[in-house]
């Protein structure tokens, strides 16, 4: 029997930045090493350790809690008044400094290590299967404990309020919602009219598939992408057609201020698949995804893809142990 229970002995993942801290400048860089907290929670000691105000306290992506996490925090150095020390599940593993603060997008990527327990006989994916491009799905840990419906989020869209994290999880239910539908349409065909994303979607172009694009496609580099609406995200008419579905409009985003601009994000991801590190009760998922992709929605790809055709509140919760030999192969 194959099982996952995440937590801080089995969830590994390492945060890389888009680029190196040069040693110089007014902002202080840490890695940290934070053990079963929060991105939040490691902040907040922090700032009771060393004096800097928690929202001065600058991180480029969110961790799990659930997890041995490792990855970068900034502040201004004006803003310390004490030099920080050890605490409780935050550990330091290097200081820099560097000209700018991190702000949300500065990660080029993570590197996973999941441990899953095993017997001897259980039988994993293939590697050519583990290094297959999967869904981009926005995980359940994007949506905390709210519940959504089709009902709720065009209800939401019209009633703006001033927490951004409501606007994002409604944005990121609509694009799982659009992936869903143009999985269950066409698979993971490209289409005429797509917009075309690299990897990391900080790019996009439009273009009709040819055999360069396609290869392209195939190795990962780059992806048809979907939209987080917005009253600026550049649409295709098959994504007016489904916002329209909703009886909305892009422009209904509009009085929600400039945090409703929108952008786009890749339909599908290809990960870097490192191998398998075997043992007989004990295998490591060891790869590496682009930043903004998550780790469970892979696991949950590899096992039990059956489940992402499911509302997203029937997705497993791995921190929880999670039976998986139902889909090994």
């Amino acid at each position: 029997m194959i099982n996952f229970h995440q937590n801080i002995d089995s969830f590994f993942v390492e945060e890389t930045l888009s680029y190196e801290p040069s040693g110089e400048g007014d902002y202080i860089y840490v890695q940290i090493r934070k053990k079963g907290t929060s991105t939040r929670g490691a902040k907040l000691r922090l700032s009771e350790c060393t004096g800097v105000p928690m929202e001065e306290i600058r991180h480029a992506g969110l961790k799990d809690g659930a997890a041995t996490a490792t990855q970068w925090l900034s502040w201004k150095e004006a803003f310390q008044r004490s030099p920080h020390r050890e605490m409780p599940g935050v550990e330091i593993l290097r200081e820099s400094r560097h000209s700018n603060n991190l702000v949300i997008g500065h990660v080029r990527g993570n590197r996973f290590r999941l441990h899953v327990q095993k017997q001897a006989t259980d039988t994993f994916p293939s590697q050519e299967v583990c290094a297959d491009a999967f869904p981009n799905f926005y995980g359940p840990q994007r949506f905390g404990s709210a519940v959504y419906d089709r009902d709720l989020i065009i209800k939401g869209i019209g009633r703006p309020c001033r927490k951004k994290h409501v606007l994002n999880s409604m944005q990121s239910w609509l694009f799982n919602d659009y992936l869903s539908q143009r999985l269950a349409e066409s698979g993971r065909v490209p289409l005429p009219g797509d917009m075309w994303t690299a990897s990391n979607g900080k790019t996009w172009f439009l273009a009709e598939p040819d055999e360069t694009l396609l290869a392209r496609y195939k190795q990962g580099q780059i992806s048809p992408s979907g939209p987080m609406f917005g009253y600026k995200t550049k649409i295709s008419d098959r994504e007016r057609t489904y916002l329209a579905g909703l009886g909305l409009e892009t422009e209904a985003f509009r009085r929600w201020g400039k945090k409703a601009r929108g952008s786009r994000r890749p339909l599908w991801v290809k990960p870097e698949y490192h191998g398998l590190e075997l043992s007989p009760e004990e295998v490591c998922l060891d790869f590496s995804l682009p930043s903004g992709a998550y780790a469970t929605v892979y696991l949950t790809h590899l096992f039990l893809p059956e489940l992402l055709t499911e509302p997203i509140g029937k997705w497993p919760n791995f921190t929880e142990q999670v039976c998986l030999s139902s889909a090994s192969v």
